[in-house]
């Protein structure tokens, strides 16, 4: 033990350099050019280096799981200063000889790590917290700190499929791998072309593949839900590119794997005598992996479809039974809507009654089952409807733009009403316009004084003047883009102060209606999950 303690310390000095290249051991550390002699001594330094980490870390030569516990020496090694990235960028190359122990150093990192985000997944095995901010240093140094993640998300999945247990440290790690690809994905998106970066790609095929894994399906939903998160994050034609690219690999059995996971996720526990949270928080997580898949319009993969719609069905008989006053159906409502609505904009037929739909839907208020429900009945203008359900969805969509306009909701809920505003507003227009709105059901629409007093509200939110930073504000500029505001006032004869605005209202209405929604991961306090959004920015 005392000379793994001294060999700590030698390290920690070398990690501890303020450029990287410390001077303790003159052949490995020292700067050379490649016209030095000394540079052909480096890497055979180097290698030493990584021996000595290696005897630290794991004498026993085992290379996974991460280690749940650490002695004095690993404790130190693992937790002071940035030693661990400092090594990604020192051994960059995972051809070099001996490099699977940093992997092995990073995932046990990794594990120890304790991040604000997700808090479930860090906490949920009350695992040692490791204080440091994980997002600052894996941006450091991008190049190499996602070289590593990667190295690392490939050897956690290859080493779940040969361990008999799944112990809680495979968990965690992938969990926090995870959220570091989310990072990187924010900051590709951000700043520069995914589609040239091969790394991008490869993050994106094992996220698919880690998915459906048949080992992460009991209680998985926390790591699809990341998945989710980061792929979102994907232009959509690069999704359906991957999506494909994975499907055609008989090697990954993607889709036999989706169907077992699918399958599985709709039995109840032989230790339980119904679902729990857990068991629809997993439905949720595999709605909204389904319909990120399937959210590019060219998306033409017959057997994801099928597999989606028969998945929604049978969630469907699950809600029906549960109710709508079930907490689970206020968990699995809205993703189930939005992968309908995905499904329908595909123009693919899922058997579902729409009365009982509706009874599930208009008692809950939310804000995120009203986005998805508002979107499902704007990409299904095209259909002819019952006219009382016409009335019930145009009740419940105005009657939650008018708590918006008049800001009768919470701070934390302003956010997602700003998301909801602009396909509230054309949905609002297209019911009113639509061909298959009778004669009769639109001038009960028009007429009614619940209308009435939503054209007086929105007219006076358009011209009045807000101060700058207030919601009045932020959403008066929202109702101006493409003059969505003014053509909603205009769709129902107002007159409005600028005459010159271009009508918007029933074609344009119809025509973003055939568009797919743009998903977006919204997350706060009491929410996580996926958003359609009308892209009209």
């Amino acid at each position: 033990m005392l000379h793994h303690i001294t060999y700590q310390c030698i390290l920690c000095v070398n990690g501890a350099s303020s450029n990287g290249h410390a001077n303790i051991f003159v052949l490995t550390h020292l700067k050379v050019d490649g016209m030095n002699e000394l540079a052909q001594l480096r890497p055979d330094g180097f290698g030493h280096i990584l021996d000595i980490i290696q005897t630290i870390m794991q004498p026993e030569g085992t290379l996974f799981p991460p280690l749940d516990e650490l002695d004095v020496a690993q404790c130190v090694l693992v937790r002071w200063g940035e030693f661990v990235p400092w090594t990604w960028s020192i051994w960059n190359d995972p051809r070099t000889a001996n490099s699977e122990v940093l992997r092995f150093l990073t995932s046990t990192w990794l594990y120890h790590l304790n991040t604000p985000l997700y808090a479930s997944i860090f906490d949920a095995y009350n695992q040692p917290n490791l204080a440091v901010d994980l997002r600052s240093v894996l941006l450091k140094n991008i190049p190499s700190s996602s070289a590593m993640i990667l190295q690392v998300f490939q050897e956690t999945l290859k080493n779940l499929e040969c361990s008999q247990v799944l112990l809680p440290s495979f968990r965690i790690t992938l969990n926090k791998v995870c959220w570091s690809i989310v990072q990187y994905f924010e900051i590709y998106l951000s700043h520069q072309d995914v589609t040239s970066d091969d790394r991008f790609s490869e993050f994106g095929k094992l996220l698919l593949v880690a998915a459906v894994h048949s080992r992460l399906r009991e209680d998985g939903y926390i790591l699809r839900d990341l998945i989710v998160e980061a792929l979102v994050l994907t232009p959509t034609g690069i999704v359906d590119s991957l999506t494909k690219s994975v499907i055609a690999d008989k090697k990954a059995l993607f889709m036999t794997c989706l169907d077992e996971t699918i399958r599985h996720s709709l039995k109840i526990p032989s230790t339980q005598d119904e679902f729990s949270m857990t068991n629809f928080s997993v439905i949720k997580s595999i709605l909204e992996f389904c319909c990120v898949l399937l959210s590019h319009p060219s998306c033409g993969d017959a057997g994801l479809k099928t597999a989606a719609s028969v998945y929604l069905e049978r969630v469907f008989t699950l809600l029906v039974q549960e109710g709508p006053d079930s907490t689970g159906t206020t968990v699995i409502l809205g993703a189930f809507l939005t992968l309908l609505g995905t499904l329908r904009r595909h123009k693919y037929a899922v058997n579902i009654i729409e009365d009982e739909l509706w009874a599930l839907i208009t008692p809950n208020c939310y804000l995120d089952i009203t986005i998805p429900f508002t979107h499902y009945v704007f990409g299904t203008l095209d259909r002819p409807r019952d006219p009382l359900l016409t009335l019930e969805a145009w009740d419940h969509i105005l009657s939650t733009f008018r708590m918006i306009v008049d800001e009768q909701m919470t701070d934390e809920e302003e956010p997602l009403a700003l998301l909801a505003v602009p396909c509230l507003c054309y949905t609002i227009c297209g019911i009113s316009s639509s061909s298959n709105t009778s004669d009769s059901t639109r001038f009960h629409l028009r007429a009614s004084p619940w209308t009435q007093t939503m054209l007086l509200s929105v007219g006076q939110l358009l011209d009045s003047e807000w101060p700058d930073g207030s919601f009045g504000k932020t959403l008066q500029g929202r109702l101006q883009l493409r003059s969505i505001g003014r053509a909603f006032l205009k769709e129902f004869g107002v007159q409005t102060s600028e005459e010159e605005t271009e009508s918007r209202s029933g074609s344009q209405s119809t025509a973003w209606a055939a568009q797919f929604p743009r998903l977006v991961y919204y997350r706060d306090s009491s929410f996580s999950g996926l958003i359609p959004v009308l892209d009209i920015d």
